[in-house]
């Protein structure tokens, strides 16, 4: 019994670093799931479907613009700040927010046209608030990725729970004590939400120690960005094309549902990124070694994460949404099953962004992205949510088998 201890004992000892790690990321992870529940909560409550709508269109147009921001640079910023090139982050900061000015003046755009031509002020408002806010609203969270390549999980832990209490507290002024409605929330969320992030930017940036460049990052960010197009505008596609077709408040419904999953499902990244940072430490074969052997244990973790999930839908769900929004539980329950594979996924996309198999990459995401247009197009009219659910599942696992394909030929 006393060397059982004593083994357990070295166990966490020398694996003190990453289970520290693990406690922050997953404590993080339950406090963001319950202040997002509150937050769904109080939304549900105040705002009716067609209002909420309208938010989220916006907000679906502003995520496609993302594509002008260099997305890709977000995947590699944590390796970036691991191998010290901490200039290249602050040059791929630059080049974002250049190109990111073409997003700007797409929703700027759109906000008169919603003016002029469909005659709707809070919709017009919202898209020049977007606007306004576009370029710290999605460049700056990335900065985030610098803590958690210096390992710094409590400091992303207090900076996300300490900004989602900011902004529900906010939410809370807005809807209950002033009871205003859609625009104020929206423009509420908007610039205080950029406020948070700017605050970030200027922590994050503070940690980078060095000027150092790899000379082939641009290249790098340039190929992961072109790659990951489709599966950016994947998901605000999906809601544009839901308001066009089904209309504005089936959008706000999927969202709702979108929301309580992806909360859920998040799960999986805060938990398998210090393993990932652990593990990629070691030589390119020991970590490619470590990779294999953990996809029977990643998988099994998936379907343990999945049942937690619909039970927890099925427990508390009726807690979460008002009545006017309780069909979002079962496209919740649908949409969430893609947690089955997700944690495989994570381990396998770490190894092939950090490696830099672009090739396998590319194909994993176009083949992802293939196999997600032909589920939508052939089967979302006729199934709808349903459709979307098992369209994605199918997705992520094409991609697992090209990248699992392409890590099992990559040896040094």
């Amino acid at each position: 019994m006393f060397i059982l201890i004593q083994n357990f004992y070295n166990i966490v000892r020398a694996n003190k670093e990453v289970i520290t790690n693990q406690f922050y990321n997953t404590l993080r992870f339950v406090l963001s799931v319950l202040i997002s529940m509150a937050s769904i909560k109080l939304i549900t409550s105040y705002l009716d479907p067609e209002q909420f709508g309208i938010y989220r269109y916006v907000l679906s147009v502003a995520g496609i613009c993302r594509i002008t921001i260099m997305t890709g640079v977000g995947k590699i910023l944590s390796g970036y700040v691991r191998r010290e090139y901490h200039g290249s982050v602050q040059e791929s900061t630059l080049l974002s927010f250049k190109t990111g000015s073409l997003g700007v003046l797409v929703l700027v755009m759109f906000g008169f046209y919603s003016l002029i031509e469909t005659q709707n002020r809070v919709e017009s408002i919202l898209f020049f608030v977007s606007a306004a806010v576009f370029l710290p609203y999605y460049i700056f969270p990335r900065f985030e990725f610098i803590l958690g390549g210096l390992e710094k999980f409590k400091e992303i832990l207090l900076f996300r729970i300490g900004s989602k209490i900011i902004l529900i507290s906010a939410a809370l002024i807005v809807l209950v004590l002033f009871d205003q409605g859609i625009l104020i929330y929206g423009i509420s969320q908007l610039v205080l939400a950029s406020f948070l992030f700017a605050l970030l930017f200027i922590y994050s940036k503070r940690q980078l120690s060095n000027d150092k460049v790899d000379l082939g990052f641009k290249r790098h960010s340039f190929m992961i960005s072109l790659i990951a197009l489709g599966s950016v505008i994947t998901v605000p596609g999906i809601q544009v094309y839901l308001k066009s077709s089904i209309g504005i408040t089936e959008l706000a419904y999927f969202v709702v549902a979108t929301s309580i999953s992806t909360r859920i499902t998040a799960v999986v990244k805060p938990i398998i990124q210090p393993v990932t940072l652990k593990i990629m430490k070691n030589t390119k074969n020991r970590y490619r070694s470590y990779v294999i052997k953990l996809t029977l244990p990643m998988l099994f973790f998936g379907l343990f994460l999945y049942l937690i999930l619909y039970m927890s839908i099925d427990t508390f769900g009726q807690y979460i949404v008002s009545k006017e929004y309780e069909i979002s539980l079962l496209y919740a329950k649908l949409l969430g099953i893609v947690i089955i594979l997700a944690p495989l996924y994570s381990l396998y996309n770490s190894y092939v962004v950090f490696e830099k198999l672009n090739k396998a990459f590319s194909v994993s995401l176009y083949s992802n992205q293939l196999a997600t247009i032909i589920g939508y197009v052939l089967f979302v009219d006729k199934f709808g949510v349903k459709a979307i659910a098992f369209s994605n599942l199918a997705a992520v696992f094409v991609s697992i088998v090209v990248m699992a394909y392409s890590i099992l030929r990559d040896k040094e």
